[in-house]
């Protein structure tokens, strides 16, 4: 990395000295101060000259790291049909497919790649590969974490498996005979993104010192720079825990919405949806229908996305609830039930909903069903009783039907 940084003076003489237009095109890249203009600019050196191959490989590197996974696997498929020799394309698709929770493609790749790299790089690539599925499953199931802290002790619980690997990729370059050098895991990576990496890492640094205010500075200038989903969710997240809670809802939207290397959209779903519900002030005197209205909408995104960890679901079916979208609500519980039939916190919810929404039968057979499990839980005999007086109120005439 500090290579790079050293080379940036002598890119910047370079381009004043002249180059070939596709050369200087590539230069300028090189010195793009945010991805998005490096990315147009490398594609700009594609147009002016098909076989730049350092630029091929610079804007798939790119394409990755802003998490356009599926440009990223056209371009690198493509040149991997042309150079069919090349590891580190076909390394880079390897990576491409792990990230797009296609391990086993990866897999192949590398295993297919392991005659011209050699087994101990082979074997370091299968174990990155593997590591970026274990955080992709993470953010697929939720993480259970609700605070940027949490997020990123669990992050460096995956990052610790990932360490030892450097000195086994260190050490597996020199034993190739030349060849590893090209290989996607040890190549360089591009100049601005190793200013965000710098930018990331000093964040991580100071929160783990309980500094928020100043990693959310450090992580703001990144995504700045980098506009890439992981990144907009780690900041929204520092924001909420400084109380920035407007900043942190637009900067969670986002996350949500922007493509990103990790598969992390439940988590800014969930976490745009509990600082939505928060500015909607529902127990204040003037609650916002707007920000209800918006977290109601990421709940309804958040479930339409599949099975939910059981926190997740638990809150996202609370604010359902909160916002009388029953039918919501009774959507993401019956999806948890699939998985447990027997969690007493869907049955609480079930509960919950069912008296919320009036209907007393249906919630005094939840209530039933969660005092089989905890004789002597006080919600549950509370919503039981309260049920049964609605009944014989409808009953006799003088409560409204559910």
């Amino acid at each position: 990395m500090s290579d790079w940084l050293l080379a940036l003076d002598l890119l910047e003489e370079a381009v004043e000295a002249g180059l070939a237009p596709d050369d200087e095109t590539y230069a300028r890249a090189l010195l793009a101060q945010r991805t998005p203009r490096a990315v147009d600019l490398l594609k700009q050196v594609q147009v002016l000259n098909p076989n730049h191959h350092r630029a091929r490989d610079m804007l798939a590197k790119m394409l990755l790291a802003l998490g356009r996974l599926n440009e990223a696997r056209v371009r690198l498929e493509v040149v991997a049909e042309f150079y069919p020799r090349d590891v580190n394309t076909k390394a880079l698709l390897a990576v491409v497919h792990a990230c797009r929770h296609e391990v086993a493609a990866g897999l192949a790749i590398i295993d297919a790649l392991e005659p011209d790299v050699g087994p101990e790089l082979a074997d370091v690539s299968r174990k990155v590969l593997e590591f970026i599925d274990q955080i992709n499953r993470a953010g697929a199931r939720g993480l259970e974490a609700n605070d940027a802290t949490a997020l990123m002790d669990t992050a460096t619980r995956l990052l610790e498996q990932l360490l030892p690997l450097r000195e086994a990729i260190a050490s597996t370059e020199s034993d190739a005979a030349g060849r590893a050098n090209q290989f996607a895991f040890g190549a360089r990576i591009p100049p601005v993104l190793a200013r965000v990496f710098a930018s990331v890492t000093k964040g991580a640094f100071m929160l783990a010192f309980g500094r928020v205010e100043a990693a959310a500075t450090q992580v703001g200038s990144a995504v700045e720079v980098h506009p890439e989903g992981a990144l907009y969710l780690f900041h929204g997240m520092l924001l909420r825990e400084l109380g920035q809670l407007d900043e942190a809802e637009k900067t969670l939207r986002l996350a949500a919405k922007t493509p990103s290397v990790l598969d992390w959209r439940r988590i800014a779903l969930w976490q745009a949806a509990h600082v939505q519900w928060e500015l909607a002030g529902m127990e204040s005197a003037a609650p916002d229908p707007v920000m209800k209205d918006r977290a109601v909408q990421s709940v309804r995104t958040l479930a339409a996305l599949g099975r939910l960890a059981p926190q997740m679901a638990n809150s996202a079916a609370r604010i359902a609830i909160g916002a009388e979208e029953f039918d919501l609500a009774r959507s993401i519980i019956a999806d948890w039930q699939r998985w447990d039939t027997a969690d007493p916190r869907a049955l609480r919810l079930r509960m919950l909903v069912e008296y919320a929404a009036g209907a007393y039968g249906p919630a005094i057979q939840a209530a039933d069903a969660l005092l089989a499990l905890q004789p002597d839980d006080a919600e549950a005999l509370r919503v039981k009783k309260q049920s049964r007086q609605q009944l014989r109120s409808i009953g006799s005439g003088h409560g409204d039907p559910p």
